[in-house]
């Protein structure tokens, strides 16, 4: 879902004509990912449960959504800025009104993090 959600953005034009947007728009990812939450615990307790999930079956399962999307969220961390938006850091760096070199600092330990990943799956 997520990865859906950045081409989207970035069709939207949120990661270069429209930056400024951004940090605005980019906190709707919520409503979906909370949907997938509730959705997915309803399912669970309706087909697993039989219509009736306790406290403690309902917080494992959360926990076991938890776990997949931890595993799943370094890959679109590196899928993201690599394959979707390769320029959205040049873009970053040059909306910035109070930067003092240190965007391209951080984008540089970014690169280099990216750089190792991918070198050492």
């Amino acid at each position: 879902m997520t990865l859906i959600w950045m081409l989207l953005e970035k069709l939207a034009g949120l990661h270069d004509e429209h930056i400024d947007k951004h940090p605005i728009y980019t906190n709707f990812i919520a409503i979906p990912a909370i949907a997938i939450y509730v959705f997915s615990l309803l399912d669970k307790r309706k087909k697993f449960y039989k219509g009736a999930m306790t406290y403690k079956q309902g917080f494992i399962s959360g926990l076991v959504i938890t776990a997949i999307v931890t595993v799943l969220s370094p890959l679109t961390q590196y899928i993201t800025p690599t394959i979707i938006t390769p320029e959205y850091d040049q873009v970053f760096c040059r909306n910035r009104k109070d930067d003092s070199g240190s965007c391209r600092r951080i984008l540089t330990l970014i690169t280099i993090y990216l750089r190792l990943l991918s070198e050492h799956p």
